[in-house]
């Protein structure tokens, strides 16, 4: 056997999946952060594989790492925009007009209608539609 011309050999890393799942869905959350739902779903599911992905281990890889920052920070990115959006709404008279008249246009009613309308639909309980009383 030929000792001197052995090639040394690597050491197998092993997979971490749940390193991997974090890091995908931590690009995921941040690509949809223009939605509300999918970023707070993907982020939250992302920390909580990077945070699984430590096992006993004290450190966390470099993916996980990668997948819990992203996450985190499209959850902080999605509760801002959406924070701001509706202080706009509330403090902002321009903001408020144009949003109603841009609502206007596309649904032929304001925003404020609207919003009365859902408001009196789930305060009354009364599921029906012109006075009719669905029946299943």
């Amino acid at each position: 056997m030929d000792y001197y011309n052995a090639q040394p050999q690597q050491p197998k890393t092993e997979k971490n999946p749940f390193a991997t799942a974090a890091l995908v869905l931590g690009i995921l959350s941040l690509l949809s952060i223009s939605t509300i739902i999918v970023p707070i779903f993907c982020g939250s599911l992302a920390i909580l594989f990077a945070i699984l992905s430590k096992g006993k281990n004290r450190t966390m890889e470099n993916i996980a790492g990668y997948g819990f920052f992203s996450g985190l920070g499209a959850l902080l990115l999605t509760i801002f925009i959406s924070g701001a959006s509706v202080w706009m709404y509330f403090y902002n008279e321009d903001y408020r007009n144009e949003l109603n008249s841009t609502f206007e246009e596309i649904y032929g009613i304001t925003f404020e209608q609207y919003t009365e309308e859902m408001l009196e639909y789930y305060n009354t309980g009364d599921t029906s539609v012109d006075g009719e009383v669905d029946t299943l």
